[in-house]
């Protein structure tokens, strides 16, 4: 009586167990949403590459026009004590000499 009881418990959990299993036998709905998971995974670490990329790149152009800025600000300061330095010349050749006291013969 006792193998029957055991024999019967195992057989109930047998079909439990075959008719649970029977039911998960569909995956196709499962794999289509892991499917489409990982293409959209696929898609953010593209746009996350291309996000880097574009960052690298500007953060490149900012410190070339860093540099070319650097390089206008020298410029303009030599032309700036150039342009002082011939208006200076210019103002020294139009100055006036101071008139000569007349001396008494």
């Amino acid at each position: 009586m006792r193998m029957t009881i055991a024999a019967r418990r195992s057989t109930r959990l047998g079909a439990a167990l075959l008719i649970g299993l029977t039911g998960c036998t569909d995956l196709s709905p499962l794999q289509a949403r892991l499917d489409d998971l990982q293409a959209r995974m696929d898609r953010l670490e593209m746009a996350s590459a291309k996000a880097t990329a574009a960052t690298t790149a500007a953060q490149g152009a900012s410190a070339k026009a860093d540099q070319t800025a650097g390089q206008a600000m020298r410029a303009a300061k030599v032309n700036a004590n150039a342009i002082a330095s011939l208006e200076d010349k210019i103002d020294r050749m139009f100055k006036r000499p101071p008139p000569k006291a007349d001396s008494p013969p």
